[in-house]
């Protein structure tokens, strides 16, 4: 079976531990949650090309990448990046971030069909905000149950739709539709 984790987007926890020492710390736990997609062979067809085909069907790159936010200061720099979907049918789920000023391959994310999601209930969390530091202000924000990151100018939360899926484990049908599976 050919399984594949897939990156909607980059991920924050607040403060300094890696991801998965945060858990341990008595932070509060932003884990780090991804897709997977596992190619169940159905009807006896299987193999890395027609995972491929329909990875590329069902989950598209964006096409770009448009800079939302960037802090340069001495040797330490960031770069938020937003992706652009193919079309108005998929939705870019969180930002992509780099220390250069160019942009992230389009190859680095993919795209989620947006009758698979619902605008998320989750409240905008603080991760990071850049008080005290001199340029461009700048926060960065957690916006889903997936704790996607975005990045926004200024402090006040982002205000944009985020998305969730529809549930946690699913099915697609040949016809690209999101049918739930047992949790």
């Amino acid at each position: 079976r050919q399984k594949e984790l897939i990156t909607l987007g980059h991920f924050g926890v607040t403060g300094y531990l890696q991801p998965n020492k945060a858990k341990n710390s008595g932070a509060v736990i932003l884990s780090p949650k991804v897709l997977q997609m596992t190619d169940t062979g159905a009807m006896g067809m299987s193999g890395t090309n027609r995972h491929k085909s329909i990875l590329s069907k069902l989950l598209p790159h964006p096409i770009r990448f448009h800079m939302v936010w960037s802090k340069v200061q001495g040797k330490q720099h960031l770069y938020a990046w937003e992706a652009i979907p193919p079309s108005s049918n998929f939705i870019a789920m969180g930002h992509c971030f780099t220390d250069t000023s160019s942009p992230p391959s389009v190859t680095d994310v993919r795209c989620v069909p947006k009758h698979w999601l619902v605008k998320t209930t989750v409240v905008p969390r603080l991760v990071w905000a850049d008080v005290g530091t001199v340029g461009r202000s700048g926060s960065l924000w957690t916006v889903s149950t997936l704790n996607h990151l975005v990045a926004v100018p200024g402090h006040n939360p982002p205000e944009n739709d985020y998305y969730d899926f529809r549930c946690k484990k699913f099915f697609c049908t040949s016809d690209h539709r999101m049918v739930p599976a047992g949790n």
